[in-house]
């Protein structure tokens, strides 16, 4: 292979499935040159002069960051296993899901009054009227008008793909694609990360932060509040 656009990778979604993306549509290179900031992203360099980079920070600094509860790996793992062995001795349960996601979301769904959504799909129409139709996840967790998309992951890559998903579940309903029927005034991420950070900007990736803002200007677009959810990934 001798053509970048010849490289794709797989993305393994815990139990839920997976997908793949060109290799330089991923690629996530920042640096700084002669007193301006570079970065690459699908295979083409951008330059950020100080005014934008000082508008990227103003943006992200507008967003409400409220920090949750810690998702602790002991717990989950112990959770697990009780819940394995539930499903190997064929106990009549809910569902079958054993990944941390979906433990995190029902944790706050049982002990917080969030009404859990995580695993509720909504089909919609494929662009191809013969193509089967596409399944939707709204979001994680819905609360006080709320939607929350959670994403427990440490790379700036997975995160991203999360807050796509979020901004397009609120172009869907807000455009009346998807029904919903509950009150929508907000949206949030819920970022379970692996390192303590104090504001978004300590996550070193642009193509984070570019998510983000580009999030955050849809979200507002429809009129909705925009904010984030932090919690720290506690293991051994």
């Amino acid at each position: 292979i001798t053509n970048i656009n010849d490289l794709y990778v797989k993305f393994l979604i815990e139990e839920s499935g997976h997908f793949t993306q060109p290799l330089k549509e991923i690629l996530d290179f920042y640096t700084n040159y002669e007193h301006a900031q570079y970065f690459l992203k699908c295979g083409k360099w951008f330059k950020f002069n100080e005014t934008f980079t000082a508008y990227l920070k103003k943006s992200l600094e507008q967003i409400p960051i409220i920090f949750g509860q810690d998702l602790i790996e002991d717990d989950f793992l112990a959770w697990k296993v009780i819940k394995e062995n539930q499903i190997q001795n064929d106990e009549n349960l809910a569902n079958k899901l054993t990944y941390r996601e979906y433990y995190f979301n029902e944790n706050l769904s049982l002990n917080n009054g969030y009404k859990l959504l995580d695993r509720q799909l909504t089909a919609i129409q494929s662009l191809d009227i013969k193509g089967k139709k596409y399944k939707v996840e709204v979001a994680d967790l819905y609360k006080d008008n709320e939607i929350i998309s959670v994403k427990i992951s440490g790379k700036p890559q997975d995160l991203i793909y999360n807050i796509e998903q979020s901004k397009g579940s609120v172009e869907l309903i807000k455009q009346g694609i998807i029904p919903f029927d509950d009150i929508l005034e907000s949206a949030a991420l819920w970022l379970v990360l692996e390192k303590p950070v104090s504001s978004l900007i300590e996550i070193n990736s642009i193509q984070f932060l570019l998510a983000v803002d580009s999030w955050k200007k849809r979200v507002e677009f429809f009129g909705l509040k925009s904010q984030i959810y932090i919690s720290k990934h506690v293991k051994n």
